[in-house]
């Protein structure tokens, strides 16, 4: 009998699924800090958040962003101590949705308003991670997870700020309809 028929039965047999495990054991920090480019609902409303505040002034921008980072470190931290009703991925994708076409209307917020809405915006980004135990594994998971919800919103912003500057005044008004356009078909998967 060949070697070869011994090892086929073992590889084909599936594994246990790992879905949040997409980076491998990078541990819970570069984990919870990758998770908005893994986790599609928490980077299309963070993608949505970033482009309505592209859509501001920068003295309303920079409050808000503030609000944004410290809404999602005030979720995450909470999260470890008591189970935060997650949102389901047709929430997250209508309120992408709905953010993508502020950001086409392009309304302007006052300061005040803008801070708040960015603070439940990404207390509503921080939500969607996995509850974790342990006391390092959490503190881990809370500043990665606040540091990643923060770098993806500020690089979004940054890149559609400079293509409005220096690309077309219509760059971030086509991303925000690329957004709308993927929050739109999420949406309406089977839940």
């Amino acid at each position: 009998m060949r070697p070869q028929r011994l090892v086929l039965p073992l590889v084909a047999l599936p594994g246990p699924a790992a879905a949040h495990d997409a980076f491998g054991d990078l541990g819970p920090f570069y984990q919870a800090f990758l998770h908005p480019l893994v986790d599609p609902a928490q980077g299309l409303l963070l993608a949505g958040s970033a482009l309505l505040l592209a859509r501001q002034p920068l003295a309303i921008v920079r409050p808000a962003y503030a609000a944004l980072a410290a809404g999602g470190l005030a979720a995450l931290a909470i999260g470890t101590f008591v189970t935060l009703p997650a949102p389901g991925l047709r929430t997250m994708t209508v309120a992408a949705l709905l953010l993508a076409l502020a950001a086409l209307l392009n309304p302007r917020a006052g300061a005040v308003t803008a801070s708040v809405l960015a603070a439940v915006l990404g207390g509503l980004a921080a939500i969607s991670f996995d509850p974790v135990s342990g006391t390092r594994t959490a503190l881990l998971t809370v500043l990665g997870g606040a540091v990643g919800i923060a770098i993806v919103t500020l690089f979004i912003w940054g890149v559609a700020d400079w293509a409005d500057r220096r690309v077309s005044p219509f760059a971030t008004s086509v991303a925000a309809a690329w957004v709308g356009a993927i929050a739109l078909m999420a949406a309406v998967l089977p839940a």
